[in-house]
C-alpha cells in the first residue's frame, strides 16, 4: 500500500500560497529575467552568480566525499533547477526527477533548457506516481516549506527508496532532519556551515559504509552540529556581512548610481540586514551556552602551526 496517494489537501505553508500566485502571473521568459523578479527574487539566493557559487559549494563537498558519484537524484523543492544545472555540468550522466509546485516548475523547465540540461519534472501534488529508486534525495530549504504531515508523507515514501541524502536546512530544523537520518540512513558523512547562508547546515548521509564518514549516533549527529561552526568563524561571517551592508549603503547614495543600482543595493541592504541579526543571535547564543556549561571551545593561538616568518607565539630555540 502506498504511503503517498494525491494529495487533495494544500501542502504549502502560508507564505508560499501567496508566492505561488504571483509566480503563477509571472512569465518564464527564455531570458531568464525572471530569476531577479519577484518572488522567485525573494524565495531563492540571488543573484543568478550568487546562487551558483552556492550551488557549487554543496557540489564539490558532496564530489569531494564520494567514492562514486550518486547516479540518479530525486530533488525536492528545485527552484529554478540551478542545482541540478551545477551537479549535471560536472556528472553529466546524472538523471535528476524535479518535485515542485507547478508555478515554479514552469521555470526550471525553460532555465534547465536554456543550459541543455534534461530532467524529468513532477507536479508536488502528483508524487504519488514517482516509482523506482534513486541514488539520492535532495532537498535544500525546501521540506520545511511544505506542511508536517506532507512533509513526513514524502520523507517516508522517498528516504527508504534512496541510498543517500544531501539536505540544507537552517538549525531550527534540526530535529526532524536528526529523526530522518537515525530512522533510514546508517552513516553520517559530512555536517557543515555554509558559507553563503547563516545558521545553515549541508548534511550528508547514506547507507554506504564504504564513503568517508562514521556510524550514525544521535552523540555524534548533536557534536557534529556544535563543531560546525566556531565564534571566530561567525565574527569573521558578521565582519564581512556589515562591509556589504557598508557598501551597499554607499551605492544607494551615489549621486549617479542608476535606477537598477539603488533597487539591488536596496536588496542587498535588507537580506544582509536580517543575516546579521541572525549571526548576533548566533553569536550571543554560543557564549550564553559555554557560560551555563563551562565548556569553552578549544582555542589555538594564531602562528601556532604558521610555517612561514617570525612566531612571537613559537619558540624555535626549544625546536633545535
Amino acid at each position: 500500500m502506498p504511503i503517498l496517494t494525491k494529495e487533495k489537501e494544500d501542502i504549502n505553508i502560508e507564505l508560499w500560497k501567496d508566492w505561488n500566485k504571483d509566480l503563477e502571473a509571472l512569465d518564464a521568459d527564455v531570458n531568464l529575467e525572471f530569476i531577479d523578479k519577484h518572488p522567485i527574487n525573494s524565495a531563492i539566493t540571488s543573484p543568478l552568480s550568487e546562487n551558483t557559487a552556492m550551488m557549487k559549494e554543496r557540489v564539490n563537498m558532496l564530489l569531494s566525499n564520494c567514492t562514486t558519484p550518486p547516479l540518479k537524484i530525486i530533488e525536492f523543492g528545485g527552484g529554478y533547477g540551478n542545482f541540478c544545472r551545477v551537479y549535471s555540468e560536472q556528472v553529466s550522466t546524472s538523471e535528476f526527477t524535479m518535485v515542485d509546485n507547478p508555478a515554479m516548475l514552469k521555470f526550471a523547465k525553460v532555465f534547465l533548457q536554456k543550459h541543455t540540461i534534461s530532467a524529468s519534472f513532477v507536479p508536488s501534488s502528483e508524487t504519488h506516481k514517482i516509482k523506482g529508486k534513486f541514488d539520492m534525495f535532495a532537498a535544500f530549504s525546501s521540506i520545511s516549506e511544505v506542511n508536517p504531515d506532507y512533509r513526513s508523507k514524502i520523507l517516508k515514501e522517498f528516504l527508504p527508496r534512496s541510498k543517500s541524502m544531501i539536505i540544507g536546512e537552517t538549525a531550527k530544523e534540526m530535529g526532524w532532519v536528526k529523526d530522518a537520518i537515525s530512522t533510514y540512513f546508517s552513516h553520517i558523512h559530512v555536517i557543515k556551515k555554509t558559507k553563503m547562508q547563516v545558521r545553515h547546515y549541508i548534511i550528508h548521509a547514506s547507507n554506504n559504509p564504504d564513503i568517508p564518514g562514521n556510524v550514525y549516533t544521535d552523540a555524534l549527529f548533536d557534536q557534529m552540529i556544535k563543531m560546525a561552526d566556531t565564534i571566530g568563524n561567525l565574527i569573521d561571517k558578521l565582519t564581512i556581512t556589515n562591509l556589504r551592508i557598508w557598501n551597499a549603503e554607499d551605492i544607494k547614495r551615489e549621486k549617479g548610481a542608476s535606477d537598477k543600482e539603488i533597487a539591488n543595493a536596496c536588496r542587498i541592504t535588507n537580506v544582509a540586514n536580517s543575516q546579521r541579526n541572525d549571526l548576533i543571535q548566533e553569536i550571543d547564543e554560543m557564549i550564553n551556552h559555554m557560560i551555563s556549561t563551562g565548556k569553552l571551545q578549544k582555542l589555538y593561538q594564531q602562528g601556532s602551526t604558521k610555517m612561514y616568518g617570525d612566531d612571537p607565539y613559537l619558540d624555535t630555540e626549544k625546536l633545535k
